[in-house]
């Protein structure tokens, strides 16, 4: 019984920001590197022709916010990403040559997370 009360409330406190353990490699490497080939996407954000405000009300850590957007980054086209915990938003910049806003819809949602609505 103590066993299960003591693992019970390093799980709350890890879950509430009162990190008790920190993540090893292994438990965060489901989260895609940025590919090494070429320049970073940022380098193209004056190509950038488009913007979309997604809310996502499926966020509710940092952790979250980080591997959408090491998700994102992976898509073509995507520019700038900006993920905001306490809003539950990210702000994205795009080609609209290479990606479409149901794309990035569809790449997040394919993450496991809800997207409630968007705005240009």
């Amino acid at each position: 019984m103590a066993a299960m009360a003591a693992s019970v409330t390093l799980v709350l406190a890890n879950s509430f920001g009162g990190r008790v353990f920190t993540r090893s490699k292994a438990q965060t490497d489901h989260v895609p590197e940025r590919p090494s080939s070429g320049p970073p996407k940022e380098a193209g954000l004056a190509q950038a022709d488009g913007a979309l405000t997604l809310s996502v009300p499926s966020i509710h850590c940092q952790g979250c916010v980080e591997t959408i957007e090491a998700n994102l980054r992976l898509e073509p086209g995507i520019g700038r990403i900006e993920g905001d915990v306490r809003s539950k938003t990210l702000r994205v910049t795009y080609n609209d040559s290479d990606t479409s806003p149901d794309t990035i819809e569809a790449a997040v949602t394919r993450l496991g997370h809800r997207v409630e609505k968007r705005s240009a």
